[in-house]
């Protein structure tokens, strides 16, 4: 992505955890994410009448990275929104697709 910081090890390693969640959850689609430096944005679609849930989609992501990388780089918890209609699924998508351009802007941002 243009002006996209560029990812660490880590980073890619998020990338590539979350790129792979519909191989482990083929109910599940991944519509878009962007990998930041000290957070993720992810819009998931979770296909009705099976077991994944958001909270065990997001928790094997999770595990995976970690056991990937050695350690827990996690919060406990995540901040979730269900995307209720067209207009608030572009506000959203645009959210994660543009909310890099304002990383500079970000009290974690270090130059």
């Amino acid at each position: 992505m243009e002006g996209h910081p560029a990812l660490s090890d880590a980073g890619m390693i998020v990338e590539r955890c979350i790129q792979e969640i519909p191989l482990h959850y083929p109910c599940v689609q991944v519509l878009q994410y962007n990998v930041m430096p000290n957070h993720v944005h992810i819009i998931l679609q979770i296909a009705e009448g099976n077991t994944a849930t958001l909270s065990k989609v997001v928790g094997q992501m999770k595990q995976a990275v970690s056991r990937t990388i050695g350690k827990s780089i996690w919060q406990k918890s995540y901040h979730d929104h269900v995307i209720r209609g067209e207009q608030d699924y572009l506000k959203i998508w645009n959210y994660v697709v543009y909310n890099h351009k304002k990383w500079k802007e970000d009290c974690f941002f270090e130059k």
